[in-house]
């Protein structure tokens, strides 16, 4: 039997990142470049310790029915929703029909919406951001208008992504104790 190639530095400490699954939900090209610029951001930002994989949904594909329900089964695992929507824009139907959906497929999994465009800090909030907040309160979730400091607590603690976590600690440790000459470095007395 052949021993599998040993990891590169770089594969290793991807499997150390944790998988941040982002669902970016714009209305137009301005909405889509502050959503790049904030993504760019929380990307470089938090780099290190994550693995971002970040899906994009213009606004107008919410309008078709498969499409929006292929998003609202992403919505409903992702652990940060970003809206990149024009303040002044009227909560369309099609928008409050589909986070409806997503909400009954989401659970109890924990997560962050990002209302980038919500001026409600300095002007009179308004329907379409106080709904989005709504919807981060209903399903628990935190509503953040900023990148914070840290997305550690922002992540899922579901089952499925304790597991997923468990594997590639498990898979790294068992790297660690195959190895005699990392573990005689350990043991060794200085």
């Amino acid at each position: 039997m052949v021993a599998p190639a040993p990891a590169d530095n770089s594969t290793k400490r991807q499997q150390l990142k944790e998988r941040c699954e982002v669902l970016v939900v714009y209305e137009d090209a301005m909405t889509r470049a502050e959503a790049v610029r904030f993504c760019d951001s929380l990307v470089q930002k938090f780099w290190a310790l994550n693995d971002f994989q970040i899906e994009w949904c213009p606004f107008i594909d919410l309008q078709s029915k498969p499409t929006a329900e292929r998003r609202a089964e992403i919505a409903a695992t992702a652990n940060l929703l970003v809206f990149a929507l024009r303040p002044e824009t009227a909560l369309p139907w099609n928008l409050h029909a589909w986070v409806e959906s997503w909400l009954m497929l989401r659970g109890e999994r924990e997560g962050t919406v990002f209302g980038l465009l919500d001026s409600s800090a300095v002007a009179e909030p308004s329907g379409l951001y106080c709904f989005l907040r709504q919807t981060a309160h209903r399903a628990g979730m935190d509503y953040l208008t900023q990148i914070p400091e840290s997305i550690q607590h922002l992540m899922s603690d579901s089952p499925e992504d304790y597991a997923q976590r468990a594997v590639r600690v498990t898979s790294l440790l068992d790297e660690i104790l195959q190895d005699p000459a990392r573990i005689s470095r350990l043991s060794s007395p200085k």
